[in-house]
């Protein structure tokens, strides 16, 4: 299957990408940084406009691109917020509009959050372990 995962350099993305890559899929990365992998996208997923670089149609997409708890920010720093809510839901909704626009078969959203025990140690690293 050809894959591709948002948030590819991130934790999560990561580790799926090694997972996936040794089930033998077909495995593509993107985030809003650039990179010199040869199956690496830079997208920043808050313009829809941004998709346009994809040059690949999955069978498979996995959104692991979020923003998560940092030092110092909580829900009365506008700024953080807005951040947030611009990375996590309106760049999920690019993700899942995108990939029904080219008929993905499955999207499936995940996130750090999800894979970490709550609470959440804030700053949240990306090399935590639970």
């Amino acid at each position: 299957m050809k894959v591709l995962i948002f948030g590819g350099l991130g934790f999560v993305g990561r580790s799926l990408e090694k997972c996936l890559l040794a089930e033998g899929h077909e495995v593509y990365t993107a985030s809003r940084t650039s990179h010199d992998k040869k199956n690496h996208f830079k997208v920043d997923i808050t313009k829809a406009s941004a998709f346009e670089s994809i040059g690949i149609k999955p069978n498979i997409v996995l959104n692991c691109a979020s923003r998560i708890p940092q030092v110092g920010k909580s829900s009365r720093d506008a700024d953080f917020v807005k951040n947030v809510f611009t990375t996590n839901v309106v760049g999920g909704l690019n993700i899942a509009n995108w990939s029904r626009a080219i008929d993905a078969s499955l999207v499936i959203n995940y996130s750090t959050l999800v894979v970490v025990n709550k609470p959440w140690p804030v700053p949240l690293r990306e090399d935590f372990e639970n």
